[in-house]
C-alpha cells in the first residue's frame, strides 16, 4: 500500500488530501481518501484527532519526509493513562445505552471502537493481537451501514484511542490491569454495538460480533484476568477493584504491577 498527499494549489505547505494505491508497480490505480468512503476524507479523519496548527506542522514534515518518527524510548508505566483511557471508554459505554437501535450515531461510534480495537492489537501480538484485530474488523463492518446518516458520537473513544496511541508512542510498557480494564470497557461497547444490530433485525452481523465475543475475546480477558490477579498476589500490589460493578456502570481502579 503506498499513499501520497495532496497539497492546496500554488504551494506543498498545506495538505489537502491523500490518495493511495495498492499497485506497487505503476502510477496508476491512485484513489482519493475520499472515494474510500466519505468518512475516510483528510477533512473527516482531522475531526477525530488533535487538529492544531503545531500538529499540522509536524504532519507536514512526515508527508514531504523532511523528518523522520523518532526512536521510542522505554519510559516508566504510565498507570495515570491507562486509568484515564478506560474512563473515557466507561463514558461512552454509559452514553450508548441512551441511544435509540437506528440512530446513525451507531455508525460513528462502530468506526471509533474499530479503531481503539485497531490500536490495541498494533500494541499486542500472538492470539491476543488476533481476537483484538477480529473485533476492529466487525466494528467497520459495523460502521458501513449507509441505510443510516452517520452522526457524531461522543469524543470517549476518541480520546481514549489517543491515550493508547500516546502510551505506544511513550514506550510506555504494557500493563495487565490496565489492558484489562480497556479490553473489559471495549467489550461493553462492542456489546452494545451488537444489541443494537439485532434490534435492528440485523442478526447476521450481529452473530458474527457474538462469535468474535465469545471464541476471541473472552478468552483475552480471561486470560488478562488471570495474569492481573497473579501479579496482584505475587508482587503483594493491590489487587485491581470494580467500582460500581453490580450496575455495569463502573471503571477500574488500576493499581501497580509490573505488566
Amino acid at each position: 500500500m503506498r499513499i501520497r498527499p495532496r497539497f492546496e494549489k500554488g504551494g506543498r505547505s498545506v495538505v489537502s488530501g491523500y490518495s493511495v494505491t495498492a499497485d506497487k508497480g505503476s502510477d496508476a490505480g491512485w484513489k482519493g481518501g475520499k472515494q474510500l468512503g466519505v468518512d475516510l476524507s483528510l477533512t473527516s479523519l482531522r475531526k477525530t484527532w488533535e487538529d492544531t496548527p503545531e500538529n499540522r506542522a509536524q504532519a507536514l514534515e512526515l508527508w514531504t519526509r523532511s523528518a523522520t518518527v523518532p526512536p521510542r524510548k522505554e519510559t516508566p508505566l504510565d498507570l495515570k493513562r491507562w486509568n484515564t483511557t478506560q474512563q473515557h471508554l466507561a463514558a461512552q459505554a454509559i452514553a450508548l445505552g441512551k441511544v435509540g437501535p437506528a440512530d446513525g450515531q451507531w455508525m460513528s461510534a462502530s468506526r471509533e471502537a474499530a479503531a481503539v480495537w485497531a490500536q490495541l492489537a498494533l500494541q499486542s501480538e500472538g492470539p491476543e493481537a488476533a481476537a483484538y484485530s477480529a473485533a476492529a474488523r466487525e466494528m467497520a463492518r459495523a460502521s458501513q451501514d449507509r441505510r443510516y446518516q452517520a452522526r457524531a458520537a461522543t469524543s470517549g473513544m476518541r480520546d481514549a484511542a489517543r491515550h493508547l496511541s500516546l502510551l505506544a508512542m511513550a514506550g510506555s510498557p504494557s500493563s495487565a490491569r490496565g489492558t484489562l480494564a480497556v479490553v473489559e470497557q471495549m467489550m461493553r461497547i462492542t456489546e452494545a454495538v451488537r444489541a443494537a444490530q439485532e434490534a435492528r433485525g440485523e442478526r447476521v452481523r450481529a452473530q458474527r460480533v457474538a462469535t468474535v465475543q465469545s471464541q476471541r475475546l473472552a478468552q483475552v480477558q480471561a486470560q488478562l484476568r488471570g495474569k492481573a490477579e497473579t501479579l496482584g498476589v505475587a508482587g503483594g500490589a493491590p489487587m485491581t477493584t470494580w467500582a460500581g460493578r453490580a450496575n455495569g456502570t463502573g471503571t477500574w481502579t488500576i493499581g501497580d504491577d509490573d505488566g
